[in-house]
């Protein structure tokens, strides 16, 4: 599962550079989130499987945000990562 959740976090962070009007925009990333979360809820993989009736609108909000905790995360961990190395000069 986590190497799925890393591919699909590449390939969101791809989406999001082709959109250059989201930047670094907290609302327009999470709008896109949803958007891709949508997509994401509709369909039956085994990595993110259906479990009983639920509704899509459910599936849907629960994805979104184990998406955006994830991209999140990412974000703060590049940005430790980035005040960590020595400084050069």
């Amino acid at each position: 599962m986590s190497k799925y959740l890393q591919q699909l976090r590449d390939d969101f962070e791809r989406e999001l550079d082709k959109q250059k009007e989201t930047g670094d925009d907290p609302a327009a990333r999470w709008l896109a989130i949803q958007a891709v979360a949508r997509v994401l809820a509709g369909r039956r993989t085994k990595e993110l499987p259906r479990l009983n009736r639920q509704a899509l609108s459910q599936r849907s909000s629960g994805i979104a945000l184990s998406l955006g905790l994830l991209f999140e995360m990412k974000r703060q961990c590049d940005t430790l990562k980035l005040m960590l190395q020595p400084s050069s000069g």
